[in-house]
């Protein structure tokens, strides 16, 4: 499976932006240390915030740079990076259950 998981993401340049906490970003790098991908992270301080906000896609954290293609919004980044990875499932079932990993993430959070 790492083999899989080093072809499909090789190369790739990937950049995380969050605030220097782990909150809604965290499933996200899970997902990427799971598949052992290097990604960068810019952090974003809170004085910092107001003047990167207007740069953001929907003015909101976390964000993430795929090979210069931007995603936003915290589940569809994790959706988004699982299938990259390979953890979002083979089947129907397998990524019913990868997304109820996602779901329940924003159940801990509500």
């Amino acid at each position: 499976m790492s083999q899989l998981l080093i072809v499909i993401c090789y190369g790739s340049k990937i950049k995380l932006v969050y605030f220097p906490l782990r909150g809604r970003a965290e499933l996200i790098r899970l997902f990427l240390a799971a598949a052992e991908t290097e990604f960068e992270e810019d952090v974003i301080e809170f004085q910092d915030w107001p003047d990167r906000k207007a740069d953001m896609m929907f003015e909101s954290l976390p964000m993430l740079t795929w090979d210069g293609e931007e995603v936003g919004q915290s589940l569809t980044i994790a959706r988004f990076v699982a299938k990259k990875v390979g953890l979002a499932g083979h089947n129907d079932l397998e990524q019913a259950r990868a997304d109820a990993i996602v779901e329940h993430t924003m159940d801990l959070y509500e």
